[in-house]
């Protein structure tokens, strides 16, 4: 029923929820939440022989709902204990790219001239260098584990959000409120930290889901090439490698795994799709 005046129907309401979204939340929860507790979860040893036989299909035992690999490991545990190395450094990655990206982002909008234009040179500089190059000399130099990936990761993942900052800086810098703060004596120590940074963060931490997802992508690569995490620790990629060889005999020691990472990916991507146009939305 329309009020008088209104002169047409009523406005949509703007907290609908996309089925998706729930969908990709409720995933990406459950996957999170059981690579956590892993250790208590009821699983056999991913590393182990769980005693079963080698390459049994999905679900034709109770005790390994997902089969047995080529070595007679539990798929299951070997997924969820996978996830434990995905989510881990593709979150630890976003992380300390958000922090740094941040700082150098409203650094370079903020005070311009030569330390934009410096920092502007060095995001450049890391953009335009081939990731895979970059982390293929890391894996090469520094020793191949969990760490040497999250700081590839980290370096490869932070340009982006310095220049997401950097633009929202660009436009906050002279907004009423920082010229307000700025008249009555505020120096800039406390109109970074108190007026421009909480304007300028909630866009760019939009942005982070939608990275993660192309984290989580790269991860699972430089493990498929054998450059992750060492074996037999397992991670979505080298699982994938591992099966690749059984492909036509036992299909599921490969889409197993890519199915995790797969719907790992939509998640994200759903989810950070959703953030980045409520954060369009809110933006003057």
């Amino acid at each position: 029923m329309t009020t008088a005046g209104s002169g047409g129907p009523p406005a949509r309401s703007d907290r609908h929820v996309p089925v998706g979204l729930v969908v990709a939340v409720v995933w990406l929860v459950a996957v999170t939440l059981a690579a956590l507790v892993a250790p208590l979860l009821p699983l056999t040893d991913p590393d182990v022989d769980a005693g079963a036989g080698l390459r049994v299909p999905p679900f034709e035992l109770w005790s390994h709902p997902l089969g047995t690999d080529a070595f007679g490991r539990d798929l299951l545990s070997r997924v969820v204990y996978g996830a434990r190395v995905s989510l881990a450094a593709a979150g630890a990655s976003v992380g300390i790219a958000l922090v740094i990206g941040l700082a150098l982002g409203i650094l370079a909008g903020y005070f311009r001239g030569t330390i934009d234009h410096l920092l502007g040179l060095f995001f450049d500089t890391v953009l335009a260098f081939p990731g895979l190059i970059l982390l293929l000399a890391l894996g090469a130099v520094l020793r191949p584990g969990l760490r040497t990936i999250v700081l590839g990761l980290s370096i490869i993942a932070f340009p982006p959000f310095a220049r997401l900052a950097r633009a929202g800086t660009l436009r906050v810098a002279e907004a009423e409120f920082v010229l307000a703060a700025r008249g009555l004596g505020a120096r800039n120590r406390t109109l970074l930290s108190r007026e421009i940074l909480p304007a300028v963060a909630p866009p760019v931490l939009a942005y982070a889901a939608a990275i993660m997802a192309v984290l989580v992508i790269v991860e699972a690569s430089l493990s498929f090439l054998g450059l992750g995490v060492p074996v037999p620790r397992p991670s979505w990629g080298n699982m994938i490698a591992e099966g690749r060889g059984y492909l036509q005999a036992s299909p599921h020691l490969v889409f197993v795994p890519a199915g995790a990472l797969v719907l790992t990916i939509l998640a994200l991507s759903t989810i950070g799709e959703w953030l980045r146009s409520r954060a369009d939305a809110g933006r003057p």
